[in-house]
């Protein structure tokens, strides 16, 4: 999926004022995710996400190992 539809869909679904607050609850969510995924498990996710999204999984803090 390309990224501009991803956040589209994240926006509508949520019901999203804005493509910000879509971007900022995607990286939200991905932060925490990437908390509680094991490096593994990160890195299968971020190779199905548009690359920009994959970013704040990469970027998180590490979670269980």
């Amino acid at each position: 999926m390309q990224y501009e539809r991803f956040i589209g869909q994240v926006q509508h679904l949520a019901r999203l004022a804005t493509t910000e607050h879509a971007v900022t609850a995607i990286r939200a969510t991905m932060t925490t995710l990437a908390l509680r995924l094991t490096p593994e498990e990160v890195a299968h996710l971020a190779a199905q996400l548009p690359r920009e999204i994959a970013f704040y999984l990469r970027s998180a803090p590490l979670g269980p190992e």
